[in-house]
């Protein structure tokens, strides 16, 4: 045998040899840290923009985790926490739109929350207080927060889970005219709260001057706000924010200011 055969043959011999001891040393590393206790619990949660505090704090997600769990997460086994469970529970708060668990090399598991973001507050005539967000999602308030957002007081019809999904429910159409205001900046900026009267008959409420607009119902939406805007960014400028008490736009093409 030859030198240079009997160093191949020694590399193989020590590639059999060796990768089998590793592969033993890291089963036995990971079978190790499976029975290792968590160390911590590290909760992020996600601002909304422009928010100085959140929906849901540290304090509810522990509340929410010890409620669901029968053993502890905190300083249990690491093989006994389970990630995917553990995401689905803390999901299912209302304030909660994505969660992703996970556990590093130091034993911290580590929980970042996205907040469900709300666009308008619903305070009903019947006393109803909650938040939707950007696809009618319901939020309770919170105990830590107030969104400042667009409010909608009012005759307004109860909220069903996917509402928008049905083929008739009266708060669609309303929440479609919501959706028109956030989406644009000028209303965005502009429209502080929207008042339904009892006959269905909206009144929009800006968050400059002393005027009310009487909107009407729910029809030609966007005809509707297109007339608005053009009133305000061409008509107001001139005769001031105060020279109109109430701003009529229900009928087709009109724009009629009264004082």
């Amino acid at each position: 045998m030859t030198r240079k055969q009997l160093i191949g043959r020694l590399r193989k011999l020590i590639w059999v040899v060796l990768v089998p001891a590793v592969f033993l040393l890291w089963f036995r590393a990971v079978q190790k840290r499976k029975v290792t206790p968590t160390s911590d619990i590290d909760i992020q949660i996600q601002r909304l923009e422009g928010a100085d505090s959140t929906l849901i704090n540290r304090g509810d997600v522990i509340k929410i985790i010890k409620e669901r769990f029968e053993t502890r997460v905190l300083g249990d086994e690491i093989k006994n926490v389970n990630i995917e469970r553990l995401e689905r529970v803390v999901e299912e708060s209302p304030f909660v739109k994505n969660a992703d668990v996970f556990i590093d090399a130091q034993n911290v598991v580590h929980i970042n929350l996205t907040q469900r973001e709300p666009i308008v507050r619903i305070m009903d005539a019947e006393g109803r207080n909650y938040y939707l967000d950007y696809i009618g999602t319901y939020i309770p308030p919170s105990d830590h927060y107030a969104a400042h957002v667009m409010v909608v007081t009012g005759y307004i019809t109860p909220h069903e889970p996917n509402f928008m999904e049905k083929k008739q429910h009266n708060l669609k159409p309303l929440f479609e005219l919501i959706k028109k205001l956030h989406e644009n900046t000028f209303f965005l900026k502009f429209i502080e709260q929207i008042h339904v009267e009892q006959n269905g008959d909206l009144i929009l409420i800006p968050k400059l001057g002393s005027s009310q607009i009487l909107f009407g119902k729910l029809s030609e939406m966007e005809e509707k706000l297109e007339r608005l805007k053009i009133f305000y960014e061409e008509a107001i400028p001139y005769e001031g924010w105060d020279k109109y008490s109430v701003i009529d736009i229900r009928f087709k093409d009109q724009v009629v200011g009264r004082r």
